[in-house]
């Protein structure tokens, strides 16, 4: 049987799958106009795979920058480093 979630209104697409299928889509768009403007692969490549990929990677560690700068008090266990300090 399957279980409910604890959290119905969360949903079942996470934030960050949205972003990527978001700019994957974008980038196979802006693939296609750059295919139509140049016949230069690298330029095309580049654009799939910077538009892509690059950037939504980029938006999603931006994004979980404050989860990493906060580190908790076990991080210091032999020093005299206190706690948030």
């Amino acid at each position: 049987m399957l279980e409910q979630s604890p959290n119905p209104e969360a949903g079942l697409v996470s934030t960050e799958l949205k972003i990527r299928v978001g700019f994957l889509v974008l980038g196979i768009i802006s693939w296609l106009g750059v295919k139509r403007v140049t016949d230069n692969r690298r330029l095309q490549f580049l654009v799939l795979h910077g538009v892509g990929n690059v950037v939504p990677t980029l938006i999603i560690e931006w994004r979980d920058w404050p989860r990493y700068t906060t580190e908790p008090c076990w991080n210091y266990p032999n020093t005299d480093r206190k706690c948030g300090g």
